[in-house]
């Protein structure tokens, strides 16, 4: 501290000095004709001091032999990713974007960013589980045994999705476009089987909508995608990741008919990338894509902005429905388009909650489910 204190005297010296011997102070520079040039005057105006606000330094500082230097802040880290995970490079390139004297910097209005849906936010398939649940546990719903017997055996994994989507007219006959979303509503509500204590409503990464605030509190648009029904997947997930129905980049399967009543139009291919493209009419400034929806990331890749994308591998058999298999495979492409891939079982500290179990059914020689369930931590 003394030694400061001494510099800053010599430094007021000089001052007084240099103005009795006739200087001048230096006259008021043009203004900049560039935005870098702005900001550097913006930097030299918060480093500059007066000859005045020195001696208000010197006159209100206490001599003291000693200093404690004040501990540096604590590092920003999101929520519920690993530490050899790239949370702290994503904080970092957030700070850098959103300070505006870096030459990174990107305006509010343009801060955007998209998230997969179904492959970044979430390991549940909600259309079919959402039939299943219709089928086999609403209590307002009688589903014949023909019925039950086809949602069982794809809950058990004995058939596979495709059975559940044939039986959806079924499942959803007579009921109104309000009354369908209030049974969206209540599948939410409703436990995922798959898992102890998660209920569909909340069944998303919980690194991932922690990273969805921290973008939000950063001033960031943020979109999801999702190749499902726009109104249900708003409905099942807008509370828990924080976003408005405006915020869902997804077809319009179900709808009201002239009537009021349900209408549902068939799936059909679905891209993605060029629903991203078409809805926002610019890049993304930052993207998480699913193994499946790569060309999101190199999508975010063309902006002219600073820009940063992840595909997410999900590879945790133990903790998520992943697929280590699949996972790789798509390492394998990231790494080919120049990708950085992040794995959920390497980066996220848990999946859906610290308190979530995941249920594994035990199968027997032919892989089918029987008796017993085992728990995985």
């Amino acid at each position: 501290m003394r030694r400061r204190i001494i510099s800053a005297l010599f430094a007021l010296s000089l001052c007084v000095t240099a103005v009795s011997c006739g200087g001048k102070p230096q006259e008021e520079p043009a203004q900049a004709d560039t935005e870098a040039e702005a900001e550097t005057e913006l930097q030299t105006e918060e480093t500059t001091t007066t000859a005045e606000e020195t001696v208000k330094f010197i006159t209100e500082t206490e001599f003291s032999e000693t200093e404690t230097e004040a501990p540096p802040p604590e590092p920003v880290r999101l929520d519920y990713w690993t530490n050899n995970s790239p949370a702290g490079g994503i904080c970092d390139h957030i700070d850098r974007i959103t300070d505006f004297r870096s030459d990174d910097f990107i305006p509010e209005g343009e801060r955007i960013a998209v998230f997969d849906l179904d492959g970044a936010l979430t390991g549940i398939d909600f259309t079919t589980d959402m039939i299943l649940w219709r089928v086999l546990d609403d209590d307002t719903f009688e589903a014949d045994e023909a019925m039950r017997e086809t949602a069982l055996a794809v809950r058990e994994g004995r058939k596979d999705a495709s059975s559940a989507a044939a039986l959806a007219d079924e499942a959803y006959a007579g009921l109104s476009f309000d009354e369908y979303k209030e049974l969206v509503k209540r599948f939410g509500e409703s436990s995922c089987p798959a898992f102890s204590g998660l209920k569909y409503g909340r069944a998303f990464y919980k690194p991932m909508t922690s990273l969805i605030k921290y973008l939000d509190d950063a001033g960031f648009k943020v979109y999801v995608v999702s190749s499902r029904d726009k109104t249900t997947m708003a409905l099942l997930a807008g509370d828990a990741l924080g976003l408005d129905e405006e915020r869902f980049i997804a077809p319009e399967l179900c709808t009201a008919d002239e009537d009021g009543m349900l209408s549902i139009a068939a799936a059909e291919k679905y891209s993605k990338y060029e629903a991203v493209k078409d809805a926002l009419q610019q890049p993304p400034v930052f993207a998480a894509a699913g193994e499946k929806s790569i060309t999101l990331a190199q999508y975010a890749a063309k902006s002219s902005y600073s820009s940063l994308s992840y595909v997410l591998l999900r590879d945790d058999e133990q903790r998520d429905s992943g697929n280590a298999g699949s996972a790789a495979k798509a390492q394998q492409k990231a790494d080919e388009k120049g990708v950085e891939a992040v794995s959920e079982k390497d980066c996220f500290d848990t999946i859906y909650g610290y308190d979530i179990i995941k249920i594994v059914d035990t199968k027997n020689d032919e892989g089918f489910t029987v008796d017993g369930v085992e728990i995985v931590p």
